[in-house]
């Protein structure tokens, strides 16, 4: 099922069919996810194709990216696959220049690029591994909405940052990851503020313990397994497929034309615990 990483590192095909509405209201319309070569962002990417949206699969590994795309394709859907550097807004902008004139004006963007960061306060490689989750999970949100702004402006579209149950507690992850998580979560209910005179909705998804590549060594240890699944009222990891319908919904105006700046956990219950 959807969620299960190959040797790739990728997720398999989707089987979640929960997207009837969300197709009617989705369909053909360009969905730019970010971050859509791997994890959740390729799990939101190929269900939202799943749902009828047009999809932008933007990753900073090319080849990953042009991998989720043509796995839509070949399942009958609509896809591109454009390669992007979230913290270049420079880049940001020629690529949501490339995007709109391939498959017009985006509808919804989905924020999921993202770096985990590894060690602790005292390795020597501390600032770098700072400024890098800073760089890609916050500001890189903010530069590619920056970017695609004038053409959500331009359809009323919507904007969802993947942040992280780690912008609300602590779960043993690094602390730069923790704090740009949070700087996600702020961004969010700011730029919905911002932008509601704009019709532009933007709304946060809480990812708790997922399966995905970027949580492997966490999922390797059998102390954090315990921690996180004693936490879990769900009793179990969360897979990329979970997010499909969260996503869906944000995204389909009819749906969830009175959501803005909301913050939406799938975490199995975690943070309810």
């Amino acid at each position: 099922m959807l969620g299960e990483e190959n040797e790739s590192g990728s997720v398999n095909d989707p089987v979640w069919s929960g997207c009837t509405m969300a197709r009617i209201i989705l369909d053909s319309r360009p969905i730019v996810v970010t971050g859509g070569g791997s994890g959740i962002g390729q799990g939101i990417a190929v269900g939202l194709a799943e749902c009828g949206a047009t999809i932008v699969a933007v990753d900073i590994n090319l080849e990953h990216a042009q991998e989720t795309a043509d796995r839509i394709v070949a399942k009958g859907g609509k896809a591109i696959a454009l390669q992007l550097d979230v913290s270049d807004l420079d880049q940001c902008r020629e690529v949501a220049a490339q995007s709109l004139a391939q498959v017009g004006p985006a509808y919804g963007l989905v924020n999921s690029a993202g770096v985990r960061g590894l060690g602790t306060i005292d390795d020597p490689g501390v600032a770098k591994a700072w400024a890098d989750c800073m760089n890609v999970n916050a500001t890189g949100s903010f530069y590619t909405s920056l970017a695609w702004l004038d053409q959500l402006r331009e359809t009323r579209g919507s904007i969802i940052n993947i942040a992280s149950i780690s912008g609300m507690v602590t779960t043993r992850t690094f602390p730069g990851y923790n704090a740009s998580k949070a700087a996600a979560i702020g961004l969010t209910k700011s730029m919905a503020d911002k932008l509601a005179k704009d019709g532009v909705r933007v709304n946060a998804i809480l990812p708790g313990a997922i399966n995905t590549p970027m949580t492997v060594n966490l999922r390797s240890n059998p102390a954090n397994i315990e921690y996180f699944l004693g936490r879990t009222p769900l009793k179990r990891f969360g897979e990329p497929e979970d997010f499909i319908g969260p996503a869906a919904f944000l995204l389909a105006g009819d749906l969830s034309a009175y959501v803005t700046g909301a913050t939406l956990a799938v975490d199995g219950g975690l943070l309810a615990e």
